[in-house]
């Protein structure tokens, strides 16, 4: 069940996102909340939405990918 709440808050930041895109200090709040938390280098979200032009629900897929490196 912690998956879907996680989902679920994951998708509201997002949301938020795009519905505030000129609200500088919400979009970085938001991002660096999401990069952090799923262990993201800083400006992925960033490049998704303004480079790659994916939605909230895309993001969210590439979000809970598994891209780290092991040593």
């Amino acid at each position: 069940m912690r998956n879907a709440l996680t989902d679920k808050w994951a998708k509201g930041l997002l949301e938020q996102i795009f519905e505030n895109l000129d609200n500088d200090a919400l979009i970085f709040s938001n991002m660096a909340m999401l990069e952090k938390y799923y262990r993201k280098p800083e400006g992925l979200i960033s490049d998704w939405i303004f480079y790659k032009d994916l939605s909230a629900d895309e993001i969210l897929v590439e979000l809970k990918k598994n891209t780290s490196t092991l040593l």
